[in-house]
């Protein structure tokens, strides 16, 4: 049997092993030091007797699905006990919840957010409390614990002792280990900035750049009060129309041709078309991403699929037509994309382009599944 618990707190975790395997976990109640000693479960009178203590020590087990009363034992029953020692914090106040969810439901817990930022020239990374107030967060710390406990995984995170303060600075109760079990919000947070980071960084280069975090709608309203949010990571500045000038966006309407490598490329233009009730396109000549600047071309793509919007949406139009020229299979299949991410149902489709291996292809896009999906 082995016991864990910090100085100061009289309740632990504890796990009954087999071998080493956890057969067994729960808490235990005890003022009994750092070391090893002797059990022998009375269980008639259920009581533990600790052997070369003396008496009058505490020490109550409860298991978690489990009477410890009903369990054999093998004997002799030796208990280690490992007292952890914690730094003093005058800004701080030891709690005494222990367990993953210990504070998930006070109303001052630091997971308790509705949105999030992460400035990429300063690595700043902000939180929204539920409360309105706004909390920086050590965004490498909390990447590093993610990353130490395997991204939360329940086997990496097994046997781990989860504890928490205040801080009497903000007065939120934080966990002293950010991983999916105590901060699930945080933490996918943290993860959808980390695969968002290095596209924006390329765009940071040229301009200051913020990555907005924002709870993405499931549309039902009936998502579980424990289960976390879903978080999507956006390119933000300020204006966001700033950007465009330095990914090579230029015109009214709006156009772009720009080659960064030669696997780098956008060549494409908006039309409004006046003879036709002002119905937008947006018609794509080329476009390759691949290498170290593919995001840039990518965040060049997002930005004229906005502009596209915002000129339809301004002409009092729901929709906009996309069109993509001589496209080859790679073409094609982000042509597929774009129709299952912003296309009406059904509106893909391919057309002839005189080109052996090419073809064109039409999506009508939806307005509002633009805005929503970048």
């Amino acid at each position: 049997m082995h016991i864990e618990r910090l100085k100061g707190h009289a309740t632990g975790r504890a796990w009954i092993l087999d071998g080493r395997i956890i057969a067994y976990e729960g808490t235990a109640d005890t003022d009994l030091e750092d070391g090893t000693y002797r059990l022998t479960a009375d269980k008639p009178e259920k009581r533990w007797r600790i052997g070369h203590t003396g008496g009058g020590l505490r020490f109550i087990l409860e298991l978690d699905g489990a009477d410890p009363w009903a369990l054999q034992y093998k004997t002799p029953i030796w208990l280690s006990v490992e007292v952890r020692d914690i730094g003093e914090n005058p800004s701080e106040e030891f709690l005494d919840g222990i367990g993953a969810e210990a504070y998930s439901a006070d109303a001052k817990y630091i997971d308790r957010v509705m949105s999030g930022s992460y400035a990429v020239d300063t690595g700043a990374f902000t939180v929204k409390h539920e409360d309105g107030s706004t909390i920086e967060l050590d965004y490498d710390a909390v990447l590093g614990s993610l990353r130490a406990q395997g991204e939360g995984t329940a086997e990496k995170g097994a046997g781990t002792i989860y504890v928490y303060f205040r801080n009497l600075k903000d007065g939120k109760i934080y966990p002293r280990i950010f991983d999916k079990k105590t901060t699930p919000n945080i933490a996918h947070m943290v993860l959808e900035t980390e695969a968002a980071r290095s596209d924006a960084e390329l765009l940071g280069k040229s301009l200051k750049m913020i990555l907005e975090l924002l709870p993405v709608s499931t549309g039902s309203g009936n998502r579980p009060p424990k289960a976390p949010r879903q978080w999507k990571a956006t390119p933000r500045s300020n204006p966001l129309t700033a950007l465009r000038p330095v990914l090579g966006i230029h015109g009214d309407p709006p156009q772009i041709n720009v080659r960064l490598a030669k696997d780098a490329l956008l060549h494409a233009k908006i039309h409004r078309l006046t003879g036709y009730n002002n119905e937008v396109v947006y018609e794509m000549y080329e476009m390759i991403a691949l290498g170290e600047k593919a995001g840039m071309i990518r965040a060049a793509q997002r930005q004229m699929l906005l502009a596209a919007a915002e000129k339809a949406r301004a002409t009092g139009h729901t929709t906009f037509k996309i069109l993509g020229r001589q496209a080859n299979e790679n073409g094609r299949a982000h042509g597929r994309l774009l129709a299952a991410e912003i296309g009406r149902s059904g509106s893909y489709r391919e057309v002839p382009s005189g080109f052996p291996g090419l073809q064109n292809f039409e999506i009508i896009a939806e307005v509002q599944k633009v805005f929503q999906t970048n």
